[in-house]
């Protein structure tokens, strides 16, 4: 009870700090800018920290029940999900991140930093590269950053609706690797081209079946299309019709053979209403499997919002189908309390995997 008390105080005390509208491009290679910053008075330089957490408290949960990113959940007091310091700067042409998750350091085996110690590093490692912007709209991004193949992925973790991307996407794709990445960006159209690690002595695997197991290299490329809407508007509260398409694939090769993900997705909101639907297709040599995972939401509230997700795993057969509620502190729709419970069965229908969890958010 004194944990949850003590993050519930940080909640609040964000309410304040941040109170403006939801703004500004939410898909940007920066996270954004918080109270903490300091600019050049000519405008040619600024510094910002970067300070957020997320934790969750277990209400129920079975035996096998797990939470992306995060793993087993346990009951009894809250467990920070994430809990990210660190700080950004932007130069005009170039630009930096660097964010560590304190969180992870409690989940570190102490044989993995034994065995594979710069994969244990890694989990700490949220976040480490660096923006060449060489043109108008063209970037060149290197380090260890968001590899984006989902749209999922490419959504900041404390803007979608449940805080966590679905079971589906946190196993079967990367959500951040060491690598080197492209990107373009129009009015209308956003692509990028990547390259990255993803051997096991360089990523840590703390997912079941997690299909980057056996894996050295991989490549990506991705396509977004708008078609109705602006790009700074977010799917979750647009004052007008949105229609976004996305198309996005991955190669990865390893021990463990060569394993091709291809993702279609749609995007569409208007006023209060909001959705994402994505369907991925994934061969490897035991097989094709399908899965696809969609999100729905209505902001019936400035402060509230109800979400209800479902996934289906092919590979695994599986499927999870779960709803929620969240409050938002400020307007921002950064800091949170959000209450979310799913079902999760394979096709014996166990109920081992099914939970409720209410998760505190709060970003300075």
């Amino acid at each position: 009870m004194r944990a949850a008390a003590f993050f519930a105080a940080i909640l609040a005390s964000t309410a304040g700090a941040r109170a403006e509208e939801p703004s500004g491009d939410w898909n940007s290679d920066m996270p954004r800018v918080s109270a903490l910053s300091w600019t050049a008075a000519d405008g040619s330089w600024r510094q910002s920290a970067i300070l957020d957490f997320a934790a969750i408290g277990v209400l129920g949960a079975g035996r096998e029940a797990g939470y992306p990113e995060l793993g087993r959940l346990r009951g009894g007091q809250p467990e920070a999900l994430r809990l990210h310091v660190g700080g950004q700067g932007d130069f005009t042409r170039l630009a930096y991140v660097l964010r560590i998750d304190l969180a992870e350091s409690v989940r570190i085996v102490t044989d993995d930093l034994r065995q594979r110690p710069f994969a244990a590093g890694n989990r700490l490692l949220d976040s480490a590269y660096g923006i060449a912007r060489i043109g108008s709209g063209v970037r060149l991004i290197v380090g260890r950053q968001p590899v984006e193949v989902s749209r999922f992925q490419e959504t900041p973790t404390s803007l979608m609706a449940t805080g966590a991307t679905p079971f589906v996407v946190d196993r079967t794709l990367p959500l951040r690797r060491w690598g080197v990445r492209g990107k373009i960006s129009t009015g209308t159209v956003d692509g990028s081209v990547g390259a990255w690690l993803d051997g096991d002595s360089v990523e840590a695997r703390t997912v079941i079946d997690d299909a980057s197991i056996g894996r050295r290299a991989a490549a990506s490329a991705s396509l977004r299309v708008l078609v109705l809407g602006e790009r700074e508007a977010h799917w979750l509260a647009s004052p007008e019709m949105r229609l976004s398409f996305r198309a996005a694939a991955l190669a990865r090769v390893g021990d463990a053979g060569t394993r091709a993900d291809v993702l279609v997705g749609i995007e569409a909101g208007r006023g209060p209403f909001g959705g994402l639907l994505e369907v991925l297709v994934s061969n490897e040599e035991s097989g094709t499997d399908i899965a696809a995972a969609t999100e729905l939401s209505f902001l019936f509230h400035e402060r509230a919002a109800a979400f209800l997700r479902a996934e289906r795993d092919g590979q695994r057969s599986e499927f999870a189908a779960g709803t929620g509620i969240s409050y938002f502190a400020a307007k921002d729709r950064r800091s949170r309390v959000t209450l979310y419970g799913w079902v999760r069965r394979d096709d014996g229908g166990l109920a081992s995997r099914d939970g409720v969890v209410l998760q505190l958010q709060a970003e300075l």
